[in-house]
């Protein structure tokens, strides 16, 4: 099998655990590629730990370094160092040397998670800056090698404060983990998904050799000119900016997505991994979303907008009936279906078409029972 497949199966299967996350999901496979961090924002129960939790259970191989595969905290206000990095050692404390016993903990972890990051305290977010950006850590007086690989962070709420800014930066993607969909809710309850194991499992060579190849795709000449563009733009005129760090790293975010769909050259339309690279401030997150969809796949965001559209009529008239009546509300959604009707979608995008197919169709719908209702009431 080869290892592009191999991902992708491990994507299919984590999407089957944990319901509704296939975006974060599927940039979770180009992050582990690229050895970068991940930062889940999103209100208490929505999934965010459990799915880091059963991502890193493809990974649980003890390293020839002796490595564990995953280490999490759940950290807050009186979170101690110690609590991340080991406890100290007594016996070479006497000796005047300061030595943690990290075998267990973050400096020993290939894959980590900490949790509830923004209720932690400035010390303990300052001593995992180095590790989770240099892959190093101090110990016993002296600088050592982590074999940290990549990670998660949660909040339930944006950064607020500055000694957060530093640390942000560390995590190249940002995700909003919503709650799920009534559907959703209902499937999980039925199945128990949250109780379904990870049974693909990847060894140290196979990782070590899907990051060489992915880390040698090289951008073409229009995704380099592309990204510029992007960051360009976003700066200019939305005062929406990113660090040189962050534009180096989502580049190797974009050579895994070309590795992943069998290329050796990152083309314009792989540029669409970046999209959760270039925000962290939520509000920012649609500007960045409608921007990069135009440049790299324009009838992406056409089905897209079509549908958000949609849904976005269907909520104005539940809230503003006599500004949206339902005749009206009818006639739009007719439109837009029409409007979908006429795009010949490419197949990278026929998933995203035939979901909104399904949203205008069902939408219709429910106008349709609506207007049922209504009719009924002035007969009678």
């Amino acid at each position: 099998m080869k290892l592009q497949a191999k991902f992708t199966d491990l994507e299919k299967q984590v999407n089957q655990a944990v319901l509704e996350r296939g975006d974060v999901i599927h940039h979770t496979i180009l992050s582990c590629l690229a050895k970068q961090h991940i930062f889940l924002l999103g209100k208490p129960g929505v999934g965010k730990s459990y799915m880091a939790k059963k991502f890193a259970e493809a990974f649980d191989y003890i390293g020839s370094d002796n490595s564990i595969p995953y280490f999490q905290i759940q950290l807050s206000g009186g979170s101690e160092k110690s609590e991340i990095f080991g406890q100290v050692s007594l016996s070479k404390l006497k000796q005047d040397v300061l030595w943690y016993e990290s075998d267990n903990y973050l400096p020993n972890a290939r894959i980590f998670l900490l949790d509830e990051i923004t209720r932690a305290n400035k010390l303990a977010l300052d001593s995992v800056l180095e590790p989770i950006n240099e892959r190093t850590y101090k110990n016993g007086g002296k600088v050592h090698k982590t074999p940290i690989e990549f990670g998660f962070a949660t909040s339930n709420f944006k950064f607020n404060s500055e000694h957060f800014t530093a640390l942000a930066d560390r995590f190249v993607s940002w995700f909003e983990i919503e709650s799920l969909s009534e559907e959703g809710r209902s499937l999980l309850r039925r199945k128990k998904l949250n109780k379904m194991a990870i049974t693909i499992k990847f060894t140290e060579e196979e990782v070590k050799q899907a990051r060489t190849e992915a880390m040698s795709v090289t951008l073409s000449d229009k995704a380099d000119a592309l990204i510029g563009e992007i960051r360009d733009t976003l700066a200019s005129e939305h005062g929406i900016e990113i660090s040189d760090r962050k534009e180096e790293a989502l580049c190797d975010l974009v050579r895994a997505e070309a590795w992943l769909n069998g290329r050796t050259e990152a083309i314009e339309e792989d540029v669409l991994a970046s999209i959760p690279c270039f925000w962290i401030d939520p509000e920012h997150k649609p500007i960045v979303t409608k921007l990069i969809r135009k440049l790299c796949n324009p009838q992406l965001e056409v089905i897209e907008e079509i549908k958000l559209n949609a849904l976005t009529l269907l909520n104005n008239s539940k809230e503003q009936p006599t500004t949206y009546p339902l005749e009206d509300v009818s006639d739009q959604l007719k439109n837009f279906a029409k409007s979908l009707s006429a795009i010949n979608p490419t197949p990278k995008n026929k998933e995203v078409y035939d979901k909104a197919v399904v949203t205008v169709k069902k939408l219709q719908e429910a106008v349709a029972e609506l207007l049922l209702v209504k009719m009924k009431k002035v007969t009678i």
